[in-house]
């Protein structure tokens, strides 16, 4: 009996672990945002992008950067996509950065 019990709960901790294709991750994101713009890409077309993906975001003109995140990604615990996209002084693309965001109750 304790044998199953242990086999059950081992079951059922993987398929809680488990990373499943519709969960969204960090470096899908940062895919399908470097899949739609090139460095030098303008902060129109960045916008457009950015509201296209359904990520919610802002201008830091401190950081020169977008910043926005992802919440409710679908996995089984509090995850979040966090994304940057820089931009240099005449406002062009350098880069973009996502990060995955884990955060308990």
């Amino acid at each position: 009996m304790t044998r199953r019990l242990s086999s059950i709960t081992l079951a059922l901790a993987l398929v809680a672990c488990s990373d499943t294709s519709d969960v969204t991750k960090a470096e899908n994101i940062e895919h399908q945002i470097n899949t739609s713009l090139r460095a030098g890409a303008s902060t129109k077309e960045v916008e457009a992008t950015l509201g296209r993906l359904n990520i919610q975001h802002s201008y830091d003109k401190y950081a020169s950067r977008y910043q926005g995140i992802i919440r409710d990604t679908g996995g089984p615990t509090d995850h979040a996509v966090v994304v940057y996209v820089y931009m240099d002084v005449s406002g062009k693309l350098t880069k973009v950065e996502t990060h995955d965001s884990y955060t308990g109750p």
